[in-house]
């Protein structure tokens, strides 16, 4: 999965109806997630395939 994120100012998306935490629907085939960061894709989290668990990179 590769994210985007921006900022928001103002209104719903402000700071004050701004959230920090999403849920986002995974298929069982994702074991990477990548993240925008300045102009490249970053890998920040991993699917660990002994344990099933997502970890930090």
């Amino acid at each position: 999965m590769m994210l985007k994120f921006y900022s928001a100012f103002g209104g719903v998306n402000g700071s004050i109806g701004a959230k920090s935490e999403f849920d986002l629907p995974l298929s069982p085939e994702c074991k990477e997630i990548y993240v925008l960061l300045y102009d490249d894709y970053k890998l920040l989290i991993a699917k660990n395939p002994a344990t099933g668990e997502w970890e930090m990179v």
